[in-house]
């Protein structure tokens, strides 16, 4: 772990105040890792649990993707296409959603729920197996987008209450290694953005966070701290932060989609800014103040 140096570990001169400030934000940091990877988005062509939004919908074979252990040729599953298959036959096409049912399929830490998508199309009839929980390997661009309500959002919102200390978090799934948290206990509210990115450079004990936005404003953070981590392969460094929002993020992030991220040196462009945006609306408006 490379979070922080040996000397500034050992540090005897930190203050009680700084001890808890730091030992606090180790703390949010490690909450946030736990969860990092359990979900990826692609914006408004996955429906997530709400499978019954597909439903004659027509949806459009993406290029590119790797989706080939997820097509079958019969609606039991039996036949997969294989890769050379689905290049030729599928890939670029449009095929209408007929019909699904439920589908479950054991996994190594039990059943995994799924559905099994009936598309048409006037050349052929196919099937595919479609995962709710995640769009992971999702190929499909959904031809006129999905009509969502407005608390769909809030299926990415988990809340828990600690009876120890009184406090309920809030926290959106990770997106692409971007979530937001609220923490609320008695009359106090505070609200924070979690940030991953990915590097093979190693940079030690560095600051400064920027947010682009699509309305050409931006958030800035000179003195935010940045933690780094070496990946679990050894071959690249994980670099991560914990924002405190004040009333002016939170202003800006509901109403604008983040479009890019630098975190001291190391940039990202975000892919799912909608998500992110309605996340946070969601946080903010359906949840505990």
């Amino acid at each position: 772990m490379l979070s922080f140096s040996k000397d500034k570990r050992l540090n005897v001169n930190f203050t009680t105040s700084q001890i808890k400030t730091k030992m606090k934000r180790i703390a949010l940091l490690t909450i946030f890792s736990l969860t990092l990877m359990s979900f990826i988005g692609h914006g408004q062509n996955h429906p997530k649990g709400n499978v019954e939004l597909l439903l004659n919908k027509e949806l459009k074979v993406k290029n590119g993707e790797p989706y080939y252990d997820f097509f079958y040729k019969d609606k039991s599953l039996e036949r997969r296409y294989i890769s050379r298959e689905i290049e030729n036959e599928i890939v670029g096409k449009t095929y209408k959603v007929d019909g699904y049912k439920p589908f479950l399929q054991e996994g190594p830490f039990g059943e995994e729920h799924y559905y099994i998508l009936e598309l048409k199309n006037t050349e052929q009839n196919i099937f595919y197996k479609y995962n709710p929980n995640s769009d992971l390997f999702y190929p499909f661009e959904v031809i006129g987008g999905l009509e969502l309500s407005d608390d769909f959002y809030c299926q990415n919102i988990i809340e828990t209450y600690d009876k120890f200390t009184g406090e309920t978090t809030v926290k959106s799934k990770p997106i692409r290694g971007i979530s937001f948290m609220k923490i609320v206990k008695e009359e106090k509210c505070d609200y924070y953005l979690w940030i991953q990115n990915n590097s093979t450079s190693l940079f030690v004990e560095k600051k400064g966070v920027i947010i682009l936005l699509n309305n050409e404003k931006r958030i800035e953070k000179p003195e935010q701290e940045i933690d780094v981590n070496v990946s679990q392969t050894g071959g690249s460094y994980i670099y991560k932060t914990f924002i405190k929002l004040d009333n002016n993020d939170i202003e800006l992030l509901t109403n604008n989609e983040i479009t890019d991220i630098r975190l001291y040196v190391i940039d990202g462009v975000v892919e799912d800014g909608k998500e992110l945006m309605e996340n946070l609306k969601c946080l903010t408006r359906k949840y505990i103040h």
